[in-house]
């Protein structure tokens, strides 16, 4: 381990120092797992050491393993970009070496953290609201953070998780002002709210928002709790057939998505919908269901699309060279920015170890996501309030056109969290 005792000890021996980076006299307390003097595996910049990064993703669900592969492979796209800018403090990025597939499975995501918290500094993805929550207190045990990939609520309200984007409680604040708002003027007008969602940290989420937003726009509201794996007489599409809600709050996976928007509108649903980001795939346009999508169908996400026009979206895309564009690789591009300014507020302190880097987490100043997302602090207990809204548009690369930039409506404007939105 790089230590200042040992730098010391060269100066006062006259031993050289020059196949040191400049930054490399940041020290690591004795012990610190997931930090090695020796370089990285094929490391960009052999004279530094490596902080190793541990993925706890999602490769194999039916529902989220397209958007969790994507989203991984553009977080190792962002951490070679960090290598190629120098890495921090002396140290490249290594997020090749422990990449472990927890199938949507809080078991077999707890057996993952254990079988690499020693392995590992930080775990840059871990993949799922209910895996993280039970992985909690083993994080906390070891002083870990750990970056979501998943915006429940509740993470405002841990400290070893630090998180990005808005959750999906304030998305669908955001999705219901905006259709309360917004559609009239496109001449629909929005009277009543189904929320259709999986139940826990994800959906129950995102129908508690819908829940509040609705009441605060005097809107009739249901709640409407669906299992994975609908089918074309799901109980909960024959609902929107027979009571024909202004509006849809769908939270699902893609695959269920496409389910209720296709049969629903097959069965004399002309309302609108408005999906969670999880639930969104281009893909969902080229399904049978395709063209009640783009009549029907917006989207509230959690950043601007694939093609917008900013430094990081340029940036991201220059490192990922030649792929199909999905949005997906937005979500996991924006997801490394507040780890990597952590990282660096740690190293800046002089010392690495995971109490420094959870000191930074705590006091974490402003985070510049190079347009990609207005600048933030996660370590604030209030959490990010714009998200993007977007209609199907099969014209674009994702699917999906914006129609309203960091949108935030006066529901979220106003709210304050007690407590997870999916406890209510």
């Amino acid at each position: 381990m790089r230590t200042t005792r040992a730098i010391a000890l060269a100066l006062l021996l006259g031993l050289p120092l020059a196949s040191c980076s400049a930054q490399s006299e940041v020290a690591v307390k004795e012990g610190t797992p997931g930090i090695t003097e020796k370089a990285c595996p094929n490391a960009v910049n052999k004279n530094h050491g490596c902080i190793y990064l541990g993925f706890v993703t999602d490769q194999s669900s039916a529902n989220f393993k397209a958007l969790a592969t994507i989203a991984t492979e553009a977080q190792r796209a962002f951490w070679h970009r960090v290598n190629l800018q120098g890495g921090i403090g002396g140290y490249d990025i290594d997020a090749t070496s422990y990449v472990l597939d927890n199938g949507y499975d809080p078991a077999k995501n707890l057996s993952d953290v254990r079988a690499t918290e020693n392995k590992v500094f930080a775990y840059a993805q871990m993949f799922g609201s209910v895996p993280i929550a039970n992985a909690l207190p083993e994080l906390k045990r070891e002083n870990m953070i750990a970056v979501p990939a998943s915006f429940t609520s509740g993470w405002v309200f841990s400290e070893n998780v630090l998180e990005t984007a808005a959750s999906y409680c304030i998305e669908a604040m955001n999705g219901v002002d905006y259709a309360a708002d917004t559609f009239p003027g496109k001449g629909f007008k929005v009277k009543s709210v189904i929320a259709v969602h999986y139940p826990g940290d994800y959906g129950g989420d995102a129908a508690g928002g819908a829940k509040r937003a609705a009441q605060q726009n005097g809107l009739k509201f249901e709640d409407v709790p669906v299992a994975p794996g609908l089918k074309p007489d799901s109980p909960a599409i024959q609902k929107i057939i027979d009571e024909q809600p202004s509006l849809v709050m769908l939270s699902v996976g893609a695959p269920d998505t496409a389910m209720v928007v296709g049969a629903a509108s097959k069965g004399g649903y002309r309302g609108r919908y408005i999906g969670s980001n999880p639930g969104w795939s281009p893909a969902l346009l080229q399904t049978p269901a395709g063209p009640a999508f783009e009549k029907q169908y917006w989207q509230a996400t959690v950043a601007r699309e694939f093609a917008t026009d900013s430094p990081g979206h340029a940036a991201m895309r220059k490192a990922l060279k030649d792929v199909e564009p999905s949005d997906n690789y937005v979500s996991g591009w924006i997801l490394s920015y507040p780890l990597k300014a952590a990282l660096e507020q740690a190293a800046a302190s002089g010392q690495l170890s995971r109490e420094s880097l959870m000191e930074a987490v705590r006091h974490l100043k402003p985070v510049d996501y190079e347009g990609m997302l207005p600048p933030n602090d996660p370590g604030s207990r209030r959490g990010r309030r714009e998200s993007t809204i977007g209609h199907a548009d099969p014209s674009q690369y994702s699917g999906i056109r914006s129609d309203a930039d960091f949108f935030e409506g006066p529901t979220s404007k106003k709210f304050s969290f007690d407590k997870p939105c999916y406890q209510t």
